[in-house]
């Protein structure tokens, strides 16, 4: 069974798509719905971008997940080096998660690579029966519609 509804929130690099996406979670929580999931948040160290953190709905744990400066054997993206530690958070967040809406920040190049949240997500597109909500940079937008096979989804374009 697949999602009954599927948001993504597209636009380019800092437009605004991981703010959306805290605004969306403020107001779920407010109604009390059941959310799980994931948003990441910049890390700065002196005014200066050094990575980013993924923050986990369920417990506002903070996760590390893309850094400057390597984890040790990781592999890459951009200038970041990705703790794959940190999908396995992720994946025990979502797998088997009963919520009614779930997030992810961000689907993008590691996933239509087959990397990253690209099996994460394909479960949960066959899988979750809720709400799914993905942000997607603009410039990938329709690929990872395209890639997933997805379905007449609502695009809150920022």
């Amino acid at each position: 069974m697949k999602p009954t509804n599927i948001t993504i929130v597209s636009g380019a690099i800092n437009s605004g798509k991981t703010t959306k996406i805290k605004t969306l979670i403020a107001t779920y929580k407010a109604a009390n719905l059941s959310i799980a999931g994931f948003y990441s948040e910049k890390v700065f160290v002196a005014k200066e971008l050094v990575g980013y953190d993924l923050i986990l709905l369920s417990s506002n744990e903070k996760i590390p997940f893309l850094r400057i400066n390597s984890f040790g054997v990781s592999n890459r993206i951009g200038p970041y080096f990705i703790n794959k530690n940190a999908f396995i958070f992720t994946d025990e967040e979502l797998l088997d998660s009963e919520a009614s809406i779930v997030i992810m920040d961000e689907i993008g190049r590691l996933e239509l690579a087959g990397n990253g949240f690209s099996t994460l997500l394909t479960h949960l597109l066959a899988a979750f029966k809720g709400e799914l909500i993905l942000t997607v940079r603009d410039v990938f937008l329709d690929e990872v519609i395209s890639h997933w096979h997805i379905k007449n989804p609502t695009i809150i374009k920022i």
